[in-house]
């Protein structure tokens, strides 16, 4: 994992200067899609996957592109 960590930051993800926000984006989309996969986009089933509230979750779709809402 730390070499992964090493080649971002000398690449800096998408060119950008914010690397660990970049990052932090990233992942956060997969588990979206993820838990929206799981819970055959169920808003309030992902949310509760997630941990997160509901509304939380949806403004997240809303802001990323994410299909689901």
């Amino acid at each position: 994992m730390e070499h992964i960590a090493k080649n971002l930051l000398l690449s800096k993800v998408n060119g950008k200067d914010n690397v660990l926000l970049e990052v932090q984006t990233i992942i956060e989309k997969v588990f979206i899609g993820s838990a929206m996969k799981l819970s055959n986009n169920n808003i309030s089933k992902a949310a509760k996957l997630l941990g997160i509230n509901r509304n939380t979750l949806a403004k997240k779709l809303r802001n990323n592109g994410i299909s689901g809402v």
